[in-house]
């Protein structure tokens, strides 16, 4: 075997129309060699046939390589127009080279030979309703782009296909549905994949909103309406709905109690149209549940949804954490034990920005080195989450998809619809385990060990080194222990040895082993059971000049009465007779009845007096009410009155972080540190490149012991921004231990204004090594100024 020196970094093309061949023409203009499978993914049962595309001239020799670029075939190309049919190959990736050019491509089994579980673990993300999903200059126009995908997910054994639909077009005024658009068509296909399908919205019509600049409707009888009919139009091809997405960052700036009053709308729409349909609830992804998300399940919500939804983009390492975090969370909001969580987006940014170009101007594409780091995280980062007790969890992205200016290259297809490597391991794990049971982990020396048991009795392991390469002796009973590698390519195993590298390994035909660590059950879907009336759903609205913190997780309310508009809506065909009530840190007048009209509203204003104890600065104001002898769910807003911190905290100057040679220049561009003597200062400024994402979170490396955050509240700082523009995002960041979480806190304006920021139940003070304070800006060029930090500690 001749090992590689190089592997073209730009592979074209890999493709067949599902519903004939095309034209020359119809092929992207830089494709050279396409294959007789779609995307290049072959099954084990077709013929690997490759042709020549858009005038490509003969190549005179062709070579195979396999992902460690040893030369598994090579010969002369066929004469003429004849296309070129390869001997068969072991299952895996790889890549037929030629003169004019190169075609990736894998060796799958074939999915009829094999069942996809109805709890099946591992799934794709794919938004291909609002890409169109069709890909004209891939060879794919129209009708074939749907049923391409579909067959994608189908030959990658996944389960589900998570799909996006926008509510403008579906619904561009009171009372008008138009169900013609792609979301039919996508649907359709997935369907006939025999796949299920996950979707998702997360924009709303202007005329749902009290105000057309804001995200989320304000209408929740429109919010009913619209999910009642989706609910009915998709039944039985779309019956797994999420409502919003990332509803705790910039998809949304409802303050958490409004998207928990919206969702109660949504979920009694989606189950007025489908008593069938399974609800989610609009994915959180923030790193810690702490915030936002607790915020929003206050208010009783876990009686509005069936799984609970999350993101993540994080290491495996951090798993365990977020995932102890979720479910307390849940526990402490009254969701029963048994609530599932999914992952409705995880993935990678192991690979870094995208090192080669792309196919289209300004989208960067990975090289191959990238699509490896992309690909041994796919089985690592699913597996994972699935011990931990995640019912299912799909991979970011299916789809050609670029963020950060274009340096980021989500998807495991190309441009032109060809399969990376990433596609070729998801593949390998649905077939090698996407049958079996996880029992959980083993505990070997160097290596993470996850034990799983298939159907006829017999234990199989994924494994891979911790780091550098580790010698496996291979555990248990192992007289027919056979070992493929990432992509499915068998291993040879040495005297019962096998030595790991970084690159999973999945071994089968083991007996006879227990796990070290028990694998946590995924749960049943269901809401959380209730005897209160779930039709009346409350919702506040604030008077002017009273707004939710940056997190939108509490509300600032002055120590005097606030007149608070209680909106009162009744989903029942029957009108409803009852009083609101306020309970927890806050007091008003007993309201008078009022009667709600059957499929109506109604408008109760109440005065409203914050009453935390003295000595605190957190609460909750607590709304709810009886409607025809039964209780309404709960409408809680938590309160973090900040004039108060001072007073019962104690403040620790720390004078070593207004040094700039303290400060490590962690951005996405070049930064400059420096002390500004006559403002007592220490001043950041940044310049961004084109392309990147842009964000600049200097870090301060703790002088431990002697600053150990041990028993710290939070930090307080003084600060002021240099230069004009929008900032997406302002944070303290936390780091120890290969962990990290942080906490929002309100943008800064050109003048000096102080800012505290607590510690949320995220942090772990005592264990803190590292912090950052810092922003996501919107412009090319950001400076900002910080001086008078403190960490304080409650009294």
């Amino acid at each position: 075997m001749k090992p590689r020196s190089f592997f073209t970094p730009v592979i074209s093309a890999c493709l067949l129309l599902l519903s004939g061949a095309p034209s020359a023409a119809e092929f992207d203009s830089q494709m050279k060699l396409r294959a007789d499978a779609p995307g290049g993914a072959f099954t084990d049962r077709e013929a690997l046939t490759f042709r020549l595309v858009n005038n490509t001239p003969r190549p005179e020799t062709y070579t195979v390589e396999n992902r460690k670029g040893e030369i598994v075939a090579q010969g002369e190309w066929p004469a003429g127009d004849a296309p070129l049919t390869l001997k068969a190959l072991p299952h895996g990736h790889y890549l037929l080279k030629t003169a004019p050019g190169a075609c990736a491509f894998a060796v799958l089994p074939d999915p009829a030979a094999r069942r996809v579980p109805a709890d099946a673990p591992f799934n794709l993300d794919t938004h291909i309703s609002w890409t169109g999903g069709d890909n004209a200059s891939a060879g794919y126009p129209g009708e074939a782009g749907y049923r391409f995908i579909a067959e994608l997910g189908r030959r990658a054994g996944a389960g589900f296909l998570r799909d996006r639909i926008s509510w403008g077009p579906v619904n561009p005024a009171r009372g008008e549905f138009r169900f013609d658009g792609s979301w039919n068509r996508s649907a359709a296909a997935v369907h006939a994949a025999g796949l299920r399908m996950l979707s998702v919205y997360h924009d709303a019509p202007a005329w749902t909103k009290d105000d057309p600049k804001k995200r989320m409707p304000t209408d929740l009888f429109a919010v009913y309406e619209f999910n009642r009919r989706l609910a009915r139009h998709f039944r039985g091809k779309i019956d797994f709905w999420e409502f919003w997405n990332e509803q705790d960052i910039g998809f949304s700036d409802a303050a958490a109690w409004d998207y928990a009053a919206a969702m109660k709308a949504a979920y009694l729409g989606f189950k007025a149209g489908n008593p069938d349909i399974t609800v989610l609830t609009g994915p959180f992804c923030v790193d810690t549940p702490a915030g936002f998300c607790r915020a929003a399940l206050k208010s009783d919500l876990p009686q509005y949804f069936d799984v609970f939804s999350y993101h993540t983009y994080a290491s495996p390492d951090n798993f365990p954490k977020l995932l102890e975090q979720i479910r307390q969370v849940l526990k402490e909001s009254g969701a029963p034990a048994s609530m599932p969580v999914w992952f409705s987006e995880t993935g990678t940014r192991a690979e870094g920005p995208a090192e080669a170009p792309g196919l289209r101007p300004g989208l960067k594409e990975h090289s191959f080195r990238q699509e490896l780091a992309v690909a041994r995280e796919v089985p690592k980062v699913l597996a994972s989450l699935q011990r931990l007790g995640v019912a299912r969890a799909f991979w970011f992205n299916l789809m050609p998809v670029n963020e950060w200016n274009g340096s980021k290259a989500w998807g495991m297809l190309r441009r032109d619809y060809t399969i990376k490597a990433q596609y070729t391991a998801f593949a390998t794990l649905t077939a090698q385990l996407g049958e079996a049971k996880i029992e959980g982990g083993l505990k070997l020396p160097g290596v993470r060990a996850l034990l799983y048991r298939r159907a006829d009795g017999a234990q199989s392991l994924l494994a891979w080194s911790e780091s550098g390469a580790k010698e496996l002796r291979i555990p248990g009973k192992t007289a027919r222990t056979e070992a493929v590698d990432l992509f499915g390519t068998p291993l040879e195993i040495s005297g019962g040895k096998l030595v790991l590298d970084e690159n999973p390994v999945y071994l089968h035909g083991l007996a006879g082993l227990s796990p070290a660590v028990p694998a946590i059950p995924a749960g049943t879907p269901g809401a959380a059971p209730t005897a209160d009336d779930k039709t009346v759903v409350l919702r506040a609205i604030l008077p002017d000049g009273v707004a939710p913190g940056s997190g939108r997780d509490s509300l600032d309310l002055p120590e005097k009465p606030v007149r608070i508009t209680l909106e009162i809506c009744n989903f029942d065909t029957v009108a409803k007779t009852g009083t609101v009530t306020v309970a927890g840190d806050g007091t008003a007048e007993p309201s008078d009845p009022v009667t709600v009209p059957a499929m109506g509203w109604a408008a109760v204003a109440l005065t409203v007096t914050p009453k935390i104890a003295d000595g605190g600065c957190r609460g909750e104001l607590v709304f709810g009410g009886t409607f025809n002898g039964r209780p309404a769910s709960r409408l809680v807003i938590p309160l973090f009155l900040a004039g108060r911190v001072g007073d019962f905290c104690r403040d620790v100057p720390m004078p070593a972080m207004l040094e700039p040679g303290s400060w490590s220049h962690h951005s996405s561009g070049s930064m400059t540190v420096a002390a500004v003597p006559e403002e007592k200062a220490v001043k950041f400024t940044v310049e961004f490149p084109d392309g990147v994402d842009r964000w600049a979170f200097p870090a301060y490396k703790l002088q431990l012991p002697q600053e150990s955050l041990a028993g710290a509240a939070g930090i307080a700082f003084e600060i002021r921004r240099l230069t004009p523009g929008r900032i997406v995002f302002s944070r303290v960041n936390a780091r120890w231990d290969g962990r990290f979480t942080g906490e929002g806190f309100e943008p800064p304006e050109t003048e000096w204004q102080e800012r505290r920021v607590l510690f949320h139940s995220g942090f772990e003070p005592e264990r803190i090594k590292e912090l950052e304070i810092g922003f996501n800006p919107a412009e090319k060029s950001f400076g900002w100024m910080i001086r008078n930090i403190r960490v304080f500690y409650t009294r």
